[in-house]
């Protein structure tokens, strides 16, 4: 009986070592595992590991090689060569978007029924009003791809707006064809391309300052043009451009651009209703009144 009871606290005795050396010999892989995995929490991470650092994705540009429509400024309209074969095409517009590091979109123009170009209600007629391409005008393109089979997306213009925007302020310059206006985007709006950057800065977790700039005046040079201009006094009244001279403080209809257009010009509408406003012509204030009974 006592070498039997001998055998198991042996046996009991030779376990236990084993059990020990398992658990020591065991231990480095086990904390090599929580180590490399972030910790036994799941990858949350522990004191004897490091935490994985977030990858922050960086805002692209839109991408351009997809049918679509884009905002921006024209650059260039290079009119096809006379020696092309197909008589069909007018040339190549190419449009930057306003966002910081967008590429050029380069437009192919191609008679046909369904091209638009228009500002507003009026629509231009592209074989006859190809010189309306002016260099910087604010727009937007629509597209589509001529081949989506082919190998080189070649995209064909659809339609053009010309965007407009109003503003205010006062008219510098009047000559002949050509208005300058210095002022400001109505209704505390910001001009459409410095809005385009400041969205796209916002987009962006990188940058610093995001608070929003004080709106700068800017000196707009806009040309009149034919069927498309239009004037009208305080009372909304259509009227010609001779109603109009420099120091008239002026609410408008333009598009901006290097040389823009003049879409529609107008005396601000008086806030006072009496008959005799006490105000000039513009916003101006008139002579005062005369003191006394009467």
């Amino acid at each position: 009986m006592n070498i039997v009871r001998a055998c198991y606290a042996r046996s009991a005795k030779i376990l236990l070592a084993v059990s020990v050396c398992v658990l020591f010999v065991g231990a480095p892989e086990v904390v090599e595992a929580q180590t490399a995995g972030g910790g036994a929490s799941g990858g949350r991470g522990g004191r004897g590991g490091d935490r994985p650092k977030p990858r922050t994705k960086q805002p692209q540009p839109a991408d351009t090689d997809v049918p679509g429509h884009r905002s921006g400024k024209i650059v260039k309209f290079k009119p096809v060569k006379e020696s092309e074969e197909d008589e069909e095409i007018l040339g190549t517009l190419m449009v930057k978007p306003f966002e910081k590091g967008s590429k050029t979109i380069k437009l192919r123009v191609r008679r046909s029924e369904d091209l638009q170009i228009r500002v507003g209600d009026h629509m231009f007629d592209p074989e006859e009003e190809l010189d309306i391409f002016w260099k910087g005008l604010h727009c937007t393109a629509g597209w589509n791809i001529a081949d989506p089979d082919a190998r080189r997306k070649i995209k064909e213009l659809r339609r053009l707006t010309f965007d407009t925007i109003e503003v205010k302020g006062k008219i510098r310059e009047i000559e002949n064809e050509l208005i300058v206006i210095k002022g400001v985007p109505k209704n505390g709006q910001n001009w459409p391309d410095l809005e385009a950057m400041r969205k796209d800065e916002q987009s962006n977790r990188f940058t610093k300052n995001k608070k929003k700039k004080r709106i700068r005046r800017r000196t707009l040079k806009l040309k009149v043009l034919e069927d498309v201009s239009k004037f009208y006094d305080s009372e909304k009244s259509e009227v010609d451009l001779e109603e109009f001279q420099a120091d008239d403080e002026v609410e408008a209809t333009v598009v901006v651009g290097k040389l823009g257009m003049m879409i529609a010009l107008r005396h601000p509408v008086s806030d006072v209703e009496d008959e005799d406003t006490g105000r000039g012509r513009g916003g101006r204030p008139g002579p005062p009144r005369p003191r006394g009974g009467g």
